[in-house]
């Protein structure tokens, strides 16, 4: 072998080994660096147990205190009505039933409702009813050939030709055809309002109270209305009548108080927001005569809805505390315009 050949190997040989002691170092290195040491045993890794701070359990329900505190806070409940609150819940899903119930209001759907201490009456559930489905378009009163009216068309932003479902309530009993969804329906139907597809002989009392304009009913017509009127004037109760007489007595005492408690009401715009910033009409007793007649027409509609019915007539005062205030009774409204052109003729102003 050459020297130079020799000379060759050898400095391979060195290469070789310096690169070799290299890499063992490197991963001696590695090994020994403080993040990758491994503990040799829990005990020697873990702190001792005396060095851990311990908790008592006088803190321990201090901190369940706090908690609790914090949450009533946050939400406006306890704990405890957090708890219940999705007891609920899960049980309604397990029982496929919808749960509205939330901890930031008050007023929740409960899964046992309890009655209240006086049953509402029956036709003014049913009104309700009529009139909830109606405004949130679940319930759709019919024209004759069964189409929408233009105005509920426009009311609800539908194109012109927009196809919708046939009617499902056929008319019957002088009342005409509507649509409503099957769960509506299912309501309607429990409460004896529709049977067979149409509607019940029962609900065209309560039908009168709502009065669908698409239906064009002419309830002033009808002679059991003219009967309602003559038995709503011969059988008043006395508290009634007083009541009436009072509302459609407007005196000039009552335009003298309207007039001062309407400059003073002014005044204190004026004083609140600054006088070139309060634009009113001008004060006249005259104008304040139509506001009070105005007011006092609302008060005889409420003395109407509060106390009458039909074809109940005039309720006892056992059954007044079973009505629910129902402000949009047209058939109410209906009699008490009769009542009053009938009673006061010379006060055509309160009939109207």
């Amino acid at each position: 072998m050459t020297p130079n050949r020799r000379s060759r190997v050898t400095l391979s040989h060195h290469a070789r080994t310096n690169n070799r002691d290299k890499k063992t170092k490197e991963r001696q290195r590695r090994q020994t660096s403080p993040q990758n040491q491994k503990p040799c045993s829990l005990r020697r890794a873990l702190p001792a147990a005396h060095s851990i701070p311990q908790r008592n359990n006088k803190e321990r329900a201090k901190d369940r205190e706090q908690k609790t505190k914090d949450q009533k806070n946050a939400s406006g409940i306890s704990a405890p009505q957090c708890v219940q609150f999705k007891e609920e819940k899960d049980q309604a899903q397990k029982n496929n039933v919808i749960w509205r119930g939330t901890i930031k209001s008050s007023a929740r759907d409960v899964l046992t409702p309890l009655p209240p201490d006086i049953l509402p009456r029956w036709d003014d559930i049913c009104v309700t009813v009529l009139s909830l489905a109606h405004q949130r378009g679940q319930l759709s009163y019919r024209l004759p050939d069964g189409c929408e009216s233009p105005e509920a068309a426009a009311w609800w932003g539908r194109r012109a030709g927009e196809v919708l479902p046939q009617p499902n309530i056929t008319a019957a009993h002088g009342l005409g055809p509507a649509w409503a969804t099957t769960q509506v329906l299912s309501v309607l139907c429990a409460l004896g309002l529709v049977g067979s597809g149409q509607w019940a002989a029962a609900a065209e009392p309560v039908l009168w109270r709502e009065e669908p304009p698409e239906w064009g009913l002419d309830i002033a017509a009808d002679p059991r209305f003219r009967q309602a009127l003559d038995r709503a004037i011969i059988e008043m109760p006395a508290d009634i009548r007083h009541e009436l007489d009072r509302l459609v007595t407007i005196t000039e005492a009552d335009v003298t108080e309207g007039l001062i408690r309407r400059e003073a009401h002014q005044e204190g715009l004026r004083a609140e927001y600054g006088a070139s910033r309060v634009i009113g009409l001008p004060l006249t007793r005259e104008a304040v005569k139509q506001g009070l007649i105005f007011i006092r027409i609302h008060d005889l509609d409420w003395l109407f809805f509060s106390n009458w019915r039909w074809p109940d007539g005039w309720l006892p005062p056992s059954e007044r505390k079973r009505t629910m205030e129902i402000f949009h009774d047209s058939l109410a409204i209906r009699m008490r315009r009769a009542v009053v052109r009938r009673l006061y003729p010379d006060r055509p102003e309160f009939s109207g």
